[in-house]
């Protein structure tokens, strides 16, 4: 695993038991830091507000609002956080991956599949890590061919 920065998760689901699980088994990825763990897409709403989150697991069938209308409005940001969705509704998927889904986890999540499910999270983040290095070096780059054209129509005047 190359991505260098910690990889903060947010956990979402209702169900009190999930969420534990959940947590206990990123425990064991020492990459990886669950910021915060929430009941509800609301609390969940207000966390993504406050603290920066790289990886969401968003369970599907909530209270109030659905997991699918949180990821829906969360794919409209700019930098938006990668949604694994982990739920027990196995006919959700293909709304879930309209969504641009990461992955989708059945619950009880498998062990395997939840350590392919962060493979793949830390491929996507490393590709845009070297994506946002690439961008910057390129804008570092044209800031510096515009000083050197500067400072030659300053000489040549």
């Amino acid at each position: 695993m190359s991505y260098s920065e910690k990889i903060r998760a947010l956990i979402v689901d209702d169900e009190e038991l999930n969420r534990r699980d959940l947590f206990l088994a990123l425990k064991s990825y020492p990459n990886w830091e669950v910021v915060a763990q929430s009941n509800s897409v609301n609390t969940a709403r207000s966390v993504v507000n406050e603290v920066p989150v790289d990886v969401i697991f968003l369970d599907i069938r909530m209270p109030q609002e659905s997991g699918l209308q949180f990821a829906d409005e969360l794919s409209k940001r700019d930098s938006p956080p990668r949604i694994i969705f982990v739920t027990a509704h196995s006919q959700h998927a293909i709304d879930a991956f309209r969504l641009h889904a990461l992955d989708f986890l059945l619950k009880p999540v498998a062990d395997q599949h939840l350590q392919q499910a962060i493979e793949r999270a830390q491929k996507m983040l490393e590709l845009r890590q070297q994506a946002n290095l690439a961008q910057a070096l390129r804008s570092y780059l044209h800031s510096e061919a515009q000083e050197k054209l500067a400072q030659r129509a300053y000489w040549q005047q």
